[in-house]
């Protein structure tokens, strides 16, 4: 079966990606110049600070490519020089801290430096589409620092946009396989035969179960705010109510005995459960209060909208196509590969990318808006 995409037809999705990018930036620039009165910098303004922290995690990505290929006993090295993809598989993971840390621009950058050094470590081999590939990750990362930034820290608000934008990515990846030119079939190792319309399903099951993820994260999280609401609701209608009537009741009372009788008959019947209500709904407000200092979700879920983006961009539009030129398997065989191959990277890239960007994230603090935007009355030139 002939490939859908050529290595051009690659090559312009990631154009196409850059592209977007600049047309967003320059839209950014425009808005922010005559509603805020700001200027928006395409390339951030890193200082000193700031390229140490890249550096640093170019420097962790590649640590960790050779400290893997030490403790393989070399096996990852040679998978490297035999077959270049594993090494963007293993190496993209840590560009996806980059672009979460710094953004699109330095993101690709980083992918750029991150690849180019991993070739010259590992003895692999240099080609230009795990090079495009690598540099994809930093810019789909930081594609989600974008939108992190646009939701100015409203966590509900980021998943509403990262959940319509991989919704378009997982359907349109669903459609990719479901309208290959020829209806194919993918055999493993002659006991397990997968059809199209099965590895159709397989993506669109990894999409609807990173979704549910998220949303279930989000319901985990939100979940003692809603049983607040929830608590001062029911308090409002069963004693808060109540206290108001009874208390212009009270204002219509002139005989201090008759109010003296009125308040303990209160107390009496509802004294107790009100106060029970009203300390219940503070301990509902202090573990708010805990859950916000534990906040994982702010971590946890541009992570994962990453990977999910990232791993099927790259995985099953871009990376097979470049297999082709290492190998004399059908192109199918490599698009069933790369995407059943999704079933084990992401909780790979989940499982480290998570707590390393959870690490590295508050030690760097890093502002990415504070390098990116500044007031127009700031001169441009200083002498």
């Amino acid at each position: 079966m002939s490939s859908k995409l050529t290595s051009l037809d690659a090559i312009l999705i990631f154009l196409s990606f850059l592209a977007v990018v600049g047309l967003a930036i320059v839209i950014k620039k425009i808005y922010y110049r005559f509603r805020y009165n700001q200027r928006v910098y395409i390339f951030p303004r890193i200082g000193v600070k700031g390229i140490a922290n890249i550096a640093m995690v170019i420097s962790i990505a590649i640590a960790t490519l050779l400290l893997l290929t030490i403790v393989s006993a070399g096996l990852l090295g040679i998978l490297f020089r035999a077959y270049p993809g594993w090494r963007v598989t293993i190496e993209g993971i840590l560009i996806k801290v980059g672009g979460l840390l710094f953004g699109p621009i330095i993101g690709i950058f980083i992918g750029a430096a991150t690849d180019l050094l991993s070739v010259a470590l590992t003895a692999g081999m240099f080609h230009y589409g795990y090079f495009i590939a690598a540099m994809v990750y930093g810019l789909l990362a930081g594609i989600v620092k974008t939108i992190l930034n646009v939701s100015h820290g409203k966590q509900v608000r980021f998943a509403f946009i990262s959940t319509i934008l991989v919704s378009i990515i997982g359907i349109v990846s669903v459609l990719y396989v479901l309208l290959q030119p020829t209806p194919f079939q993918i055999n493993f190792f002659t006991q397990l035969t997968i059809q199209q319309w099965q590895l159709a399903l397989l993506i669109g099951g990894i999409y609807v179960i990173g979704l549910a993820v998220l949303w279930g994260c989000m319901f985990a999280y939100y979940r003692p705010t809603i049983l607040l609401n929830f608590s001062e609701i029911s308090y409002w209608f069963k004693y808060k109510s109540r206290i108001l009537r009874f208390r212009r009741s009270l204002e219509k009372k002139h005989n201090p005995q008759e109010i003296m009788n009125a308040q303990l008959n209160w107390s009496a019947r509802f004294g107790a459960d009100a106060n029970k209500a009203l300390l219940n709904i503070a301990q509902k407000r202090s573990a708010i209060k805990t859950n916000d200092r534990q906040n994982w979700l702010s971590y946890f879920a541009p992570v994962l909208m990453v990977i999910l983006l990232g791993e099927a961009t790259v995985n099953i539009f871009m990376l097979p196509q470049f297999d082709l030129m290492f190998s004399l398997m059908p192109y199918d065989a490599w698009l069933g590969m790369r995407s059943l191959m999704l079933v084990i990277t992401i909780p790979m890239n989940i499982a480290i990318v998570y707590p390393v960007y959870r690490i590295v994230c508050p030690t760097m603090k890093y502002d990415y808006m504070e390098d990116t935007v500044e007031s127009r009355s700031v001169p441009l030139m200083v002498d």
